[in-house]
């Protein structure tokens, strides 16, 4: 596949290249260079603030405004899968209490609410899917007064496709779609109804990792949308850009964090590579924060379930958006209570506990868990209206920083749980070069992800990598009638698909169980093939 070809989003970072063989203190600040990049650029392109772009923002969002004024109210449609179906139903949360009196927001993700917890395989492919949930969820409402944001970081998934292009049928010119790709590198096909915000920000630190900065600049774009639309008319622009300008300070401030952020990503390694599990837990925002990145970590990175956990205070409640909203098939682990009560008492010293509150909010489960003294590797962070005070081993560090609103505290909190995570699955060997390379085959997005990273690691031809990864996933040999959609089905159940392939490719008189235990002796994957290639010279 030649490089122009390939979205931008799934393209390599040259900032990035050699994260995975940097110290602690050089990952953070690469993680923090390719964040910047939202607001600063990428190569040619000028990001968020893109001129036609902001255009088009004011636009929107002046079309929102003018149909409160002519109607009093209006539904709004937040829609995604995977992480971006996360963020829909946290910003839906986050922005109800601001602008909840003029827009009804509805948000919907693919795979419904169990997929807040835990990642749902195939979902963002199914077109016929998205045109179903948009309906369901639309039953009740007005849908000629239904504006509707769709978002798909890398403009590929059809299951946001299908479901504006429903949306279309009753409310045209109210449809839009956020993605970080220039439309010719769109795998879906657009409707020239659909208003497009795509400002390029460049490819992720870890090649694909949308859930980064991508999530990051979703995150931005909605709320500065919402909030700007509820505001007079002559304050929508000051509104939008003032909003862009206090993310962009925000984010600006993580490398002054950067003891606190080097202490918790070398704790997060030291319990990845022990075998112990990391515990995240918030309250409210924070908490549901906290329950999206442990759920992010398996198909990013292949981690085990158990090896990255989140929990809210309340629970499933934190994470309830409609009224009466079924939570029977929801897991039940994510609440605090049951933390506190079921897994604190059997914590050891090779586990690690990050636990985040506001300044004067800390509830019972909190200070039950600040007041357990066995825990070797704890973090207390608490966020005041000033900055934020972290206690690491009985030590308070606090750092200065005037949040403008709440929402600064949230993308904080969020983007310093990514460098938290990401940085500890780099430094324990599930990234080669600035790929993921162990990451879980869920959908056709990932599936082709997998062939480039093999083909780009290996330079072995697609079709060979191909035929490689399928006998892998089937352990032997391949069903000749078997749907692309039955592949993934299977090596979403299957674990380290992507690192045996690549072994398999550079080892090929080995078998499979001896890859494995290569594998298991040795689970930098970059460390064998070198050691392979030096052999061969």
């Amino acid at each position: 596949m030649k490089f122009d070809s390939i979205p931008i989003t799934e393209r390599s970072n040259p900032k990035s290249i050699n994260i995975d063989v940097l110290g602690v203190e050089d990952i953070i600040k690469v993680l923090s260079d390719c964040e910047a990049e939202i607001f600063g650029g990428y190569e040619g392109y000028t990001g968020i603030y893109q001129k036609t772009l902001v255009q088009k923002y004011l636009l929107f969002a002046s079309g929102i405004h003018q149909e409160i004024k002519n109607k009093g109210k209006v539904n709004l449609i937040l829609i995604g899968s995977g992480t971006s179906g996360r963020l829909c139903r946290l910003m839906a949360k986050i922005l109800n209490p601001i602008v909840g009196a003029k827009i009804n927001i509805n948000p919907i993700i693919a795979g419904g609410i169990k997929a807040l917890v835990r990642a749902e395989p195939n979902t963002e492919d199914k077109t016929e899917k998205g045109v179903a949930d948009y309906l369901s969820y639309t039953t009740n409402l007005d849908r000629s007064n239904c504006f509707v944001i769709g978002v798909t970081c890398g403009l590929s998934a059809n299951y946001v496709k299908g479901a504006l292009d429903e949306a279309n049928k009753y409310s045209k010119e109210k449809t839009s779609i956020i993605g970080f790709n220039p439309l010719e590198l769109a795998t879906i096909e657009l409707s020239k109804d659909i208003q497009v915000f795509n400002p390029i920000i460049g490819p992720e630190a870890i090649v694909g990792s949308v859930r980064m900065k991508g999530g990051t600049a979703t995150m931005v774009l909605i709320y500065a949308l919402l909030v700007s639309s509820v505001k007079p008319t002559r304050q929508i622009e000051s509104e939008l850009n003032n909003i862009f300008i206090n993310c962009q300070d925000t984010l600006s401030c993580i490398c002054s964090y950067q003891a606190i952020i080097t202490n918790m990503i070398c704790s997060g390694n030291q319990t990845l590579q022990a075998g112990g599990s990391i515990y995240l837990l918030g309250t409210s925002s924070y908490g549901a924060l906290c329950i999206y990145d442990a759920a992010e970590c398996p198909p990013t990175f292949g981690a085990k379930i158990q090896q990255v956990n989140g929990y809210s205070d309340q629970g499933v409640t934190d994470l309830v958006y409609f009224p009466g909203e079924g939570v029977a098939n929801m897991a039940k682990e994510i609440d605090f209570g049951i933390f506190i009560k079921n897994t604190l008492p059997h914590l050891n010293k090779k586990d690690m506990v990050v636990a985040i509150s506001n300044s004067g909010n800390v509830s019972k489960n909190m200070s039950a868990l600040t007041n357990d003294t066995k825990l070797k590797l704890f973090y207390s962070i608490e966020i005041t209206p000033n900055g934020v005070k972290s206690k690491i081993n009985d030590k308070d560090i606090v750092f200065e920083k005037k949040w403008s609103d709440n929402f600064q505290k949230i993308l904080f909190i969020r983007s310093l749980l990514v460098y938290i995570s990401t940085g500890s699955f780099v430094l324990s060997g599930k990234v080669y070069e600035n790929k993921m390379i162990d990451l879980h085959i869920t959908n056709k997005k990932l599936f082709l992800r997998a062939i480039r990273i093999i083909n780009n690691i290996t330079n072995k031809d697609e079709a060979i990598i191909k035929e490689v990864l399928l006998r892998n996933i089937y352990e032997g040999e391949v069903p000749s009638n078997n749907l692309l959609e039955d592949h993934i089905s299977l090596s979403a159940t299957k674990e380290n698909m992507v690192p045996l392939t690549i072994l398999s490719l550079v080892y090929p008189e080995a078998s499979i169980e001896k890859l494995r235990i290569m594998l298991k002796n040795e689970p930098i994957v970059r460390k064998l093939v070198i050691k392979e290639m030096v052999n061969l010279k």
